[in-house]
């Protein structure tokens, strides 16, 4: 999506944003050393990100 012509670059990039703090937050929680705290912020940007795309699967579809 990053590299798509059809979709914004940013949009790519706050998908791997999210991923990648969901990733490295669930590590870090498996191991024992955080709480579920601090994955809310990236499950935000998720959200958003989903939403976002929905809407424009949505308008693109007619």
């Amino acid at each position: 999506m990053i590299a798509d012509p059809d979709h914004p670059s940013w949009l790519g990039w706050l998908s791997v944003l999210g991923g990648t703090g969901s990733v490295a937050i669930g590590i870090l929680m498996f191991l024992g050393l955080v709480g579920p705290g601090p994955a809310v912020p990236f499950a935000v940007v998720l959200s958003i990100f989903m939403v976002i795309v929905g809407g424009r699967m949505w308008s693109e579809a007619g």
